[in-house]
Formats: structure tokens, C-alpha cells, sequence
């Protein structure tokens, strides 16, 4: 694994830490979600990701994700025991189909190139947007002292 992929799961930052990721920003992240997609993890992985870069999960079992235990239900579910969440599990394949996320099944296909930010995506303010920043600018200079 290249030094600059960060790893979120249990081969690496706990599910738990992953707070303490916020402000951050990473080119590659590999999450292992093999035992369960924890959401509040994902959602910060996906928030710490560069422009350009890539989001990887690792899942056990693509074709049978909907029956297997989700440690994450931990959290929430009340029980002593993890469940599997097969109406959530249909939802996201749903998602990633949508979207055209890409499915890789061997482990060898995912690669993580180095990432190169250019300001060329940029574009300039409208006039209209233009307006409406100077009008903000101009309403806070009122209320510093």
C-alpha cells in the first residue's frame, strides 16, 4: 500500500478517531468497511478527500452485503448483537449504480495515482455574483467595530 493512501478501519484509523481527521484533506483513503459501513466514518472520510482524489471502500461480499451483520448497528440498534441492514445495504447499491461508481473485484485493480491540483476549474464570480458579495462586504463593515 503506497504511504500516501490513508486507511480508516481496522487495519488502520479506528471508525471511533476518525473525528479527529476533521480539517484535514487526503489524496487516496482506503476505508474497510468489511465489517460493517460506519456512517459517521464515511461521511468524514468523504469530507477530508481532495479535489481529484479517490474514495475507496473495501466490502467483503458485493452480492450478499444485504445479509450480513453491520457492526455499525452496534450504535444504534439496542441490541447485544450486530444485524445485518439489508434495507440500507439496497439503497446504497442503488446509489452506487446511479452514480456509475465503479465495482472492482480484485484487489490488484485499485490503484491510487498521485494527484495534481490545477486552478484551470476555477471560474471567475458573475457580475450578479459579484454584486452580492460587495453588497455583503459592505453590510459587515457596518457592524465591525
Amino acid at each position: 500500500m503506497p504511504d500516501h493512501v490513508l486507511i480508516i478501519g481496522e487495519s488502520g484509523i479506528a471508525f471511533s478517531k476518525a473525528t479527529n481527521l476533521l480539517g484535514q484533506e487526503f489524496e487516496h483513503i482506503l476505508f474497510d468497511a468489511r465489517n460493517g459501513i460506519h456512517l459517521e466514518a464515511l461521511a468524514i472520510a468523504a469530507g477530508t478527500l481532495k479535489m481529484g482524489g479517490t474514495l475507496c471502500l473495501v466490502l467483503s461480499d458485493w452480492e450478499n452485503l444485504s445479509q450480513q451483520p453491520d457492526q455499525d448497528s452496534l450504535r444504534w440498534n439496542g441490541n447485544q448483537s450486530a444485524i445485518a441492514t439489508p434495507n440500507f445495504i439496497d439503497h446504497f447499491k442503488q446509489c452506487i449504480e446511479r452514480y456509475h461508481f465503479p465495482i472492482l473485484r480484485e484487489e490488484s485493480a485499485v490503484e491510487f495515482p498521485a494527484v495534481f491540483y490545477s486552478n484551470e476549474h476555477h471560474k471567475n464570480a458573475t457580475l450578479a455574483q459579484q454584486q452580492i458579495i460587495e453588497t455583503i462586504l459592505q453590510a459587515s463593515r457596518i457592524f465591525i467595530f
